[in-house]
């Protein structure tokens, strides 16, 4: 049977000088336990340190652990073996550096590579179309291309991507004054000036310093068998075209503006740049009314057969000047045009409804090809119009855009785009040009 601490120690209490056994052994039975628990105290902070106290059986982890120590005795020094994995941690962090560099070098050249090629693909795209400078709009037209999954690249129009030459046409389509100037401009939204002859810088280089040629008249001669044949010069009189008018535009499109705008508003800002300078060279065309060959005066126009047959009248005085009827035009103030809509001569088989938003036409009259506009020469006090017919032979206009730039400005977060344009006009043919000085009838 055996006894519990308790039941012994009341046995023994009962016996002589029991009382006094029992207090000793109590303080030893005390005093065993105290130690035992301060030895579980270390042994736990031995298991802690070795990171094995919460395994399933730290006696064994401890005997695992022996054993290795005893291996890595036999390998050698300890402390040698230390250098040895400290030289391979060494040698591992060396070849993922080396990795880790090898990798950004190909990122770099990668990205490298297809930014060349980008830039290449729209340089040869807006050369191809005749921009006047491919290099500036290259920087421009940059953030529109995406790079595809394959490296293809390709270029955002709208909801849709397109190739980069469709998009490069496309945007050169929306921005004419970003193409090489092929025709000129002149009096008339829309440009009148378009019938106009131009001459390019290239075209003027042949020439002398400022001065075109004025095509000399023609004069046919009797024959007579057996006498000489007299020639005429066919180069002409020189005019002088001075290349003297000097505009610029820039325009800047803040990030944040950017980012917020559902539309691209550089590029709708550079559609406006491009009206702002046709207009600028428009009103400029339109000041050579004054140097006409022939002025007609019509005063208080007050109905359409008066509007229509002042338009006749220009036409025969024309014909009087033994001008070519071919690419005859007209340009008119609105109020006129009002008019001439109520007169069944301008009104019946024009198809000008048709053609008047892309090329400014707004009918046909008299063998000319009639053109509206606001830039006409006014005088305001009067309200006299100086309404102006001739032909393609009149004016002259030579312009060059001397330079165009994308650049990103520096004191802001802003791109900007700014462009200087230089031209001059001339009459070259006076009597190729009729002005006829017109006012409204006030209430009419």
């Amino acid at each position: 049977m055996a006894y519990t601490l308790e039941q012994i120690l009341a046995a023994l209490g009962k016996v002589e000088n029991g009382g006094i056994m029992v207090a000793d052994l109590q303080s030893l039975i005390s005093s065993a336990r105290n130690e035992a628990a301060a030895n579980r105290v270390e042994r736990n902070k031995v298991l802690d340190a070795l990171g094995i106290r919460e395994s399933k059986n730290p006696e064994e982890s401890l005997l695992n652990m022996r054993t290795l120590f005893d291996e890595v005795r036999k390998l050698g020094n300890p402390e040698s073996l230390g250098g040895q994995i400290n030289t391979l941690q060494n040698q591992v962090k060396e070849l993922t550096d080396k990795y880790a560099a090898s990798e950004e070098k190909a990122k770099a050249e990668h990205t490298k590579r297809i930014h060349t090629a980008m830039h290449s693909a729209l340089q040869t795209a807006l050369a191809k179309g005749n921009a006047l400078n491919p290099e500036a709009f290259t920087k421009l037209l940059a953030d529109q291309v995406v790079v595809n999954a394959d490296d293809t690249l390709a270029m955002k129009a709208g909801d849709k991507t397109v190739s980069i030459e469709e998009g490069v046409n496309g945007w050169l389509a929306g921005n004419p004054w970003a193409v090489k100037n092929t025709a000129a401009g002149g009096a008339g939204s829309g440009g009148a000036g378009n019938q106009k002859p131009t001459y390019t810088m290239d075209d003027l280089k042949g020439m002398t310093p400022e001065q075109i040629n004025k095509i000399a008249d023609v004069t046919v001669k009797d024959y007579i068998k057996g006498t000489d044949i007299t020639y005429d010069a066919a180069d002409g009189a020189p005019t002088e075209l001075v290349i003297d008018q000097q505009k610029y535009f820039a325009l800047a499109v803040d990030d944040v503006d950017k980012a917020q705008a559902n539309i691209a508003l550089l590029d709708r800002s550079l559609e406006r740049a491009s009206y702002a300078l046709r207009d600028v060279i428009d009103q400029r065309v339109a000041g050579h009314s004054k140097d006409a060959g022939t002025t007609l005066t019509v005063a208080d126009i007050a109905d359409p057969a008066q509007a229509y047959d002042s338009i006749v009248a220009m036409s025969v005085a024309l014909d009087e000047k033994n001008v070519q009827k071919e690419g005859r035009w007209l340009v008119i103030p609105p109020w006129f045009y009002g008019l001439l809509q109520k007169d069944q001569r301008f009104v019946t088989g024009t198809d000008a409804a048709d053609t008047r938003l892309t090329s400014g036409v707004v009918g046909a009259a008299a063998g000319f090809r009639v053109y509206e506009s606001n830039n006409l020469a006014t005088v305001k006090s009067s309200g006299v119009v100086s309404i102006m017919a001739g032909t393609n032979a009149a004016i002259s206009l030579a312009t060059q855009v001397l330079n165009t730039e994308a650049l990103r400005l520096e004191k802001s977060f802003s791109d900007a785009v700014r462009g200087l344009l230089v031209y001059g006009t001339t009459v070259v043919q006076p009597n190729a040009l009729v002005t006829l000085k017109a006012n409204q009838k006030t209430g009419a």
